[in-house]
Formats: structure tokens, sequence, C-alpha cells
């Protein structure tokens, strides 16, 4: 893959790709892929503070590591050579958990696979290359002929299908057979839950058209229908018999018993199961009228007594997985031991804390031979026993909760390391701010507010619980505070100054800390960020508050003073200014409740010929203004970008000193 270069903006563009992708169709799947496979070969997770393209999956989209890589290797193994999210023509009907499971198949096993194959059969064929890598037969394999491998299949696959192999020879005799005939058979051998077959030698797949048969020594033959059924007549049509014809064939009869002479099936005690009248020639679980099984893999009655052989043969102990309320024992737990092995587990963070399949052994050989711990919780001191294959939890009244695997154990301390760690640094700050109360001495700032001795209040007093609501907020009739916060109180310059050495104090020691993940600490960040320009607002509107006093309306005498008054606009007070369109705004507020707004354009370019100017409009905002057509109606008017005239603004100082 060649390599990539990916800015921001183009970063967050790959993100949206992955969230519209993320549970689709397995189109998506291989779009969420390539869009992962870009910023992992660009390395643009480092952007937002990531070692990893599986950390910052993780982070972003919750994705595991595993889930990751899956997607990855999807996009990489089935898709268009080059920069592409495009499918192959040759997988687009499959699915994506298909497309993973095939990942681990080599690449000529694929051609065995189709949109209608099961999950579950390429699984088994998964694990059939794998026993066959072992496989002494091999041995015997190498200079097989392949048309003997092809025989010893269609052998096997018929001993095993003994009912099938019958109703065939009954139905349709000995062959060859007519085209039409071969159909009818190839359709009746083929169906929905008989599209496998394998033994320790052969693994096959049947499909409408076509046989796929593979030796465990890893070679790969395909047939058609026509071929299998001739090699089957090569095989059975000696012994057809109809219905008898796999008795007639694989259990022909036994040389007669000689008189007098004493039969094994009359001792059934010493068969080594109920042979008699066996459906399979190895089946010691159920006779054949009982049987319905299509070969021993899919016997219920062996998966039972195999699965009670296992159930005997591990230990007696029965492990649960935890509910809720032992989740939080198991959580005590893990917090008594981060704080035991704190420093021992930061040596090696990965393996003792982050990969849960590596942690238990590592915690046991920590602990050696002491594996009882108690620890502490809300309703007293419970205790856990860690024994080598499991662990055991015991309540506060030494009562016996239960026995768990210890990846319940190890996934609680991954879980409870962050919790431990931010506890930590609050106790630690708390201890540093009680030791600060006890100083004899700490002078704070007054609030740039005008307050009474008594409503002054210094940093200990606003680290105390009792808050009053003056060291918290300000009532200030301004209209500088931004219109994006006008749902947020404007705090007291105390308060927020207060609150804003805390965080930075916090955000200090976050950065000491190691182990913590850096979205947390980009968290804390982000809050101290947010408290510095919080501050500085208040400043701004403590300082504009003072520094803005409306002048009293002078007593205009005539239309001359009127239009002089309002031309000067700017004695008014700089209200506030617009940097996004460089305007800037001068109000004036009437004792009537109306408002005359001044929308100053600096240096704005005119006509041709004509240097830039500096311009200027009124909006004026009428108090209890009478409806059009209505003589008792009014309404507040609200600013328009509509301009008023300089005569109606006259006529309105003058309506307002008479």
């Amino acid at each position: 893959m060649e390599q990539l270069q990916l800015t921001l903006p183009e970063l967050e563009q790959e993100e949206q790709g992955i969230r519209e992708n993320l549970g689709g169709i397995v189109k998506n799947f291989v779009k969420t892929g390539w869009h992962l496979s870009r910023i992992d070969r660009s390395g643009a997770y480092k952007l937002k503070g990531y070692h990893s393209v599986t950390e910052y999956a993780r982070e972003t989209f919750g994705m595991a590591p595993d889930g990751v890589s899956r997607f990855i290797h999807v996009y990489e193994k089935y898709s268009i050579q080059g920069d592409t999210p495009e499918l192959r023509e040759e997988y687009r009907d499959f699915n994506f958990s298909q497309l993973t499971e095939m990942l681990q198949l080599p690449e000529d096993d694929h051609a065995m696979i189709r949109p209608e194959t099961k999950r579950e059969d390429i699984r088994d064929l998964k694990k059939f290359n794998k026993q066959s890598e072992h496989n002494p037969d091999n041995l015997l394999n190498w200079q097989q002929d392949p048309d003997d491998i092809i025989r010893e299949a269609v052998k096997e696959f018929f001993k095993a299908r003994k009912k099938d192999l019958n109703e065939i020879y009954d139905q349709y005799g000995a062959g060859p057979y007519p085209e039409e005939d071969i159909k009818k058979m190839a359709r009746f051998l083929y169906h929905e839950k008989k599209k496998k077959f394998q033994t320790n030698r052969v693994f096959v797949m049947l499909y409408p058209d076509q046989v796929f048969i593979k030796s465990s020594d890893g070679e790969l033959h395909d047939i058609i229908w026509p071929e299998f059924f001739q090699t089957m007549g090569s095989i059975f049509d000696g012994s057809a018999a109809g219905k008898d014809t796999w008795e007639n064939y694989f259990n022909p009869e036994t040389e007669e018993q000689i008189p007098g002479q004493d039969n094994i099936m009359n001792h059934p005690e010493y068969l080594p199961g109920k042979l008699h009248g066996r459906k399979f020639e190895h089946c010691i679980y159920l006779p054949e009228e009982d049987c319905i099984s299509e070969d021993c893999g899919s016997c219920e009655k062996k998966k039972l007594l195999d699965k009670q052989e296992t159930k005997e043969q591990k230990s007696a102990k029965e492990l649960k997985k935890p509910d809720p309320e032992e989740k939080e024992y198991l959580d005590a737990a893990a917090r008594h031991l981060i704080k035991s092995y704190h420093t021992w587990m930061k040596e090696d963070f990965s393996n003792r804390v982050l990969q849960v399949g590596k942690s238990p052994e590592e915690l046991k050989r920590k602990l050696g031979n002491d594996r009882t711990r108690w620890f502490a919780t809300d309703k007293g001191v419970a205790h856990i026993n860690m024994f080598d294959d499991y662990i055991q939890l015991w309540d506060e009244d030494s009562r016996y909760m239960g026995d768990y695997d210890w990846f319940y154990l190890a996934a609680a301390i991954q879980r409870m390391w962050n919790v431990v760690a931010l506890e930590s640094l609050e106790e630690k700050r708390k201890r540093e701010l009680e030791e600060q109360r006890e100083e004899p001495e700490i002078e704070i700032a007054p609030a740039q507010t005008e307050t009474t001795p008594e409503e002054v209040a210094d940093a200990k007093d606003i680290k105390t619980e009792n808050l009053s609501l003056e060291n918290l907020s300000i009532q200030i009739n301004t209209d500088v505070w931004p219109g994006d916060l006008s749902d947020i109180p404007i705090p007291s310059e105390l308060f927020i100054r207060e609150y804003l050495e805390e965080e930075e104090k916090m955000l200090r020691d976050y950065l000491k800390c190691d182990g913590l993940p850096e979205r947390t600490i980009l968290r804390q960040q982000l809050k101290v960020a947010g408290l510095r320009i919080i501050h500085n607002l208040v400043k701004d509107v403590l300082e504009t508050e003072e520094e803005i006093t409306q002048p009293e309306l002078p007593r205009l005498k005539n239309n001359e003073e009127r239009k002089e008054w309002l031309e000067n606009y700017q004695d008014w007070g700089l209200w506030y200014r617009d940097e996004r369109i460089d305007i800037n705004y001068y109000k004036y507020d009437f004792k009537d409740g109306s408002r005359l707004v001044a929308a100053e354009y600096p240096k704005r370019e005119g006509y041709w010929n004509q240097e830039p100017r500096d311009e200027h409009f009124f909006h004026f905002l009428k108090k209890n203004k009478k409806k059009y057509a209505s003589l008792d109606e009014t309404y507040d008017e609200k600013f328009r970008n509509e301009t008023d005239s300089i005569t109606s603004l006259v006529e309105f100082l003058k309506e307002v000193q008479r």
C-alpha cells in the first residue's frame, strides 16, 4: 500500500464515512475498512493524540481491536486493487461474516465457498486444514493419484449416507445414467442440510452444479455431477441390490456359522456397543431404528455423552457469570489490588492491566501462594480467594457468592484503573486544599464589582460549602455578555477565578500521572480552556459595565440641534462591535423604553471614482407602537434591517421632549 498523508479535516471526513457505514451491508463494511486503512497508513490518528489506529478506533467508535483488524483485512483482501472501497466482482454477494472467516483460508480454498455457504461450514473447513497439518495419513497421500482420492471420497461419502445410497439404487438402479436422472440425483443429494461432508482424509462441499473435494494433503479437486455418479457406479454397481446395496457392499455375509459354535451376538455385554442393527459401522450409541443423524458428528446422543464426559473431566467447580451486584464486588476487589500493586502494574501496564488474556497469569505470579485478599465495600469487609483456575467471592458476612473465571477479575482491574487514578488525584487535591486552609494568611484580590464589606468573600470562604448567591454569580444589566451564553449566568469574578485555579491544579496533576487515557487529559484541558475564556469574558463585562454610562439626553431646542445630536451618535458610547462583518453598533435608550440603534459601516467602497468612507444608518425600535388600522393594540418593535429617516427621528425627539 502506498503512503498516505491526511489533514485533520480529511481525517474527520474519514470518520464520517466510518460512522455512515458501520452496521450496514457488506459493501459498507469494506468501505469502513477502507477508511480505517487510510487512517492507519497515513498515521492520521496521531492528529488526535492516539498511538495506534486500534486505540483511535476504540475511543472514537467503540470498536474492539480485533474488529478493526478484521475490517482492514477484509478491505485489503477482497477489494479491487488500488485505493478504492469497491469489492471485487466475485465477492460482492458474500456477507461480512463469511469474508471474515475466509481470511484464514488459502486462496485456492475460496473456490469452495459460495454466498450460500454457511459460516459454520467455512469454520469446519478451517479446522480441517489445521488438523490436516499434523495428519500422519499425508505421508501416504503424497504420491496418491487424484482419481484415487476422488474415489475414496465418494466411497466414504456413501458409507456415511447409507439411506441415500440405497434410495438411489432402488429408484435409478445401476448406471450409466441419463442427464435428467443425474440432475434429479444431484438435487436429492444436495440440499440445505447436506452441503458438507468430511472425514480425517477428505473434505467435500456439494453445490447444484459441482462437487469440491479437498484431501488432507492440501490438494483441491473439483468435479461435475456426471463424474461424481460415474465414480459412484464404478464402486457400487457391482454390489447393486436396490434398497440393500449399502449392506451388500459394506457388510457382505460372513462365513456360515459352524454348527454348535457360540456366536458373539449372543453376548452383547462383550460388544463395544449396539453393533447389531447399527446405522454407522462403529456406532456405540444408538441402534439403527433410533438413529436419525446424517453422520456420527451430528449425533445428538454422542454430543450429549461427549459433553457429559468433558464435564466429568473438568473440575467439579461450576463457574458462573457475575451479575450486576457481583460485578460491584469484583470492582471493589480490583480497586484493592490496584492500590496494593499500583507501582508493579505500571511497570508493565500492557501485560498486567490492558491485556486481560495475560494479566491473570502475571498477577498469579506476583501473589505467589498468598491468594486471599480482604477488601472494603459499602457494607463492610468482603474477601476474595484467587485459585489457579478460578476466583471465589465471599460477602461481608462471609457468605459464599460464587466461583468465576479469572477473566472477570482481569476485566474489573482494567475497568477500575482510571477510576482509582482519578480518585487518588482527587484525594491529593483535597489534602492540598486542607493544608491551604490551615495557612494563617491568604490574601485574595477583591472582586471587580461594587460590594459591601459583608458581601466580600475570600478564597477560603469560596472553598467551603457555605456559598452565597452573591459569591457565585452577579446581576449586571449589560448586553456585552455573548448571545450564545444567554442561558448561562454571569459568575462572579472571585468564583470563576477560584474555580479556574482548582481545575488548572487538577490538569497539572493529570499531566504528572502516568497511565491516564489521552482522552481524559484532553477533556480536562478543554475544561480549563473554557474557564479561562469565561474568566476573561467576566472581566470584560465588569469593565464594560463601569465604562459604559449613557449620557443624559440634552435639551434640544430646534430641529438643527436634534439633527446634530443624531449625527454625533458616537458620543453615546460603543455598544458592541461585530468583527465578523466589520460593523460598529451604538444605542440610546429612551425613558419610554424605546431604543435607537446606529449601525456604523467603516470604510465602505462607494461608487466609481469615490474614496472609501464611513457610513451609518439608524434603526428605531419604538416601544408601544400602535398597530396599523387599530385604535388600541400596540406592540414593541424589534430590530429589522430597515433604516429610519432623519426626519422621522427628529419628530420623535421633538415629541419625547414636549
